[in-house]
């Protein structure tokens, strides 16, 4: 067996002349299904376990700046396609690929608290202060939804702002951090709590 060392200025793949890469690259690509995602292989499977008596729904926080308010609402029937559909890349892996802020309801804290501030500050970092994504940030600010601030971390949700339902209309809500909570007038929702009571679900 003969092992022939090639000079580092001279690449392997110069030496066969039987490669063309633009017709390997077009030939690769030719391959891949028209409808592929790529993004498809960063999709994450849900970390909670789904009891066979429970019947999961996404549902979604609408921040309607023409009425200021956010709501909790539209919930629809949960299945693997709607990990597919929003992106869902789990709570930290890819999050810089998501098109959606698409959260486990254990983790609403993420989109209750500080993410609007920093996003809105790496939009400012990369000098895209005019995007149309920074200019919804800013409008959801002017319609006194959210509070931003100058460091990373700061900046929530207008907690004043809920939508709430008939049975808890008029009592303030507030978040409580240190055990990520949500005070309702004198009750206390954990999360999941918190979105089946503004969206009057007993069931769980």
């Amino acid at each position: 067996m003969r092992i022939r060392l090639y000079p580092p200025h001279q690449p392997l793949i110069r030496r066969c002349p039987f490669v063309n890469l633009p017709q390997l690259t077009a030939y690769l690509g030719s391959l891949v299904p028209a409808d592929y995602d790529p993004l498809a292989s960063k999709v994450k499977l849900l970390k909670t376990k789904i009891k066979s008596e429970e019947r999961p729904y996404a549902v979604f926080l609408t921040f309607d700046l023409e009425r200021r308010v956010i709501r909790i609402e539209d919930p629809i029937p949960y299945s693997q396609d709607t990990l597919y559909e929003y992106g869902y890349f789990g709570n930290n892996d890819a999050a810089t690929l998501q098109s959606y802020l698409v959260r486990e309801v254990e983790s609403l804290h993420y989109l209750l608290t500080s993410v609007w501030n920093d996003l809105q500050l790496a939009l400012r970092k990369q000098h895209m202060e005019d995007s149309q994504l920074s200019k919804w940030i800013a409008k959801m600010e002017a319609a006194e939804l959210i509070v931003t601030g100058n460091k990373k971390g700061s900046g929530k949700v207008r907690f004043d702002r809920f939508q709430l339902p008939d049975s808890l209309e008029g009592k303030s809500v507030i978040l409580q951090k240190e055990n990520q909570t949500i005070c309702v007038g004198s009750q206390e929702f954990k999360y999941e709590a918190f979105v089946r009571a503004m969206l009057e679900h007993e069931n769980k």
